[in-house]
């Protein structure tokens, strides 16, 4: 094949360079027409990645379905309501209750009255509150629940408070903060110290600065105090160990619990941060024709 002659043969039938006259204003229409769906495609990305970070973020910030510190880093859910095995009591409804049976004798772990109990020594019901000063859950019991129940309950003679310390492994600090409350209390300063570190909790949570969040309510005086029995005295530690004992006697796996002791001697545990509605119905009936 003559190459040469096929290219000038097919060249010919082109239009002369003369006769070919460009139209501008088509051109210039289907570059708009391209830059239009360009920007449409555009658009439609952004809005697409938009909504999908903010899914990503509600799902990130979502709050946890449980109301309390378990012990172990996986959810544990509160145990669903169960009757207590007892014909005279039956608990509310909406109390997550587990019944442990009556000791024939008294808990050997409870101890003679000290600076963790309040309220009257006759008190026809017990309730011991397993807590960690670094639980959030906790801090939301001792703020809305805990004043209603001292007011209406403690001061009136009808119900005595134990407060036990149960620290989770999974707050550093929940140790640290459980041995100055327990300083506290060998130095007559418990209620005021309990308190404090509920109150502060977000403060020295972040940074293990308990003696900080003390300073407003305690002395140098009594904090210099405390801070030699944290050195030297074993009871300090041994008032934790006392209540982990207690702890796996009552099967208590989060924070907070309440052991409710009626006037039989049974104990029956409520888990997690109860309101005060729940926790005074069931107290009521255990009172009921005592």
């Amino acid at each position: 094949m003559n190459d040469r002659d096929w290219v000038d043969g097919r060249m010919a039938l082109l239009d002369s360079a003369e006769a070919a006259t460009p139209d501008v204003t088509r051109a210039f229409a289907r570059l708009q027409e391209r830059d239009r769906r360009f920007r449409a495609v555009r658009r439609n990305w952004i809005w697409a990645t938009a909504v999908a970070s903010v899914a990503c973020a509600v799902l990130v910030v979502m709050p946890s379905k449980s109301v309390c510190c378990a012990r172990t880093p996986e959810e544990t859910p509160a145990p669903t309501p169960t009757p207590i095995p007892t014909p005279a009591v039956q608990p509310p409804p909406a109390a997550a209750v587990v019944a442990r049976p009556a000791a024939k004798k008294a808990d050997p772990v409870v101890s003679a009255k000290n600076y963790k109990e309040s309220g009257s020594a006759s008190a026809t019901v017990v309730c011991e509150i397993y807590s960690d000063f670094e639980c959030p859950s906790c801090a939301v019991f001792y703020r809305d629940t805990y004043p209603q129940l001292e007011s209406e309950y403690v001061k009136t003679g009808k119900v005595r408070i134990l407060h036990r310390d149960f620290p989770l492994p999974q707050h550093r600090f929940a140790v640290p903060a459980a041995r100055y409350s327990n300083a506290a209390g060998e130095s007559g300063v418990y209620d005021a110290v309990f308190r404090r570190l509920f109150e502060t909790q977000a403060e020295w949570g972040a940074n293990g600065n308990i003696e900080g969040a003390l300073a407003p309510v305690v002395s140098p005086e009594l904090l210099a105090r405390i801070r030699g029995l944290l050195a030297a005295d074993p009871k300090i530690d041994e008032s934790i160990a006392l209540d982990k004992a207690a702890a796996t006697a009552d099967q208590i796996n989060q924070t907070p619990t309440v052991v409710v002791v009626g006037p039989d001697g049974e104990r029956h545990k409520i888990a997690g941060a109860q309101p005060f509605v729940t926790l005074s119905a069931y107290i009521d009936e255990l009172l009921k024709d005592k």
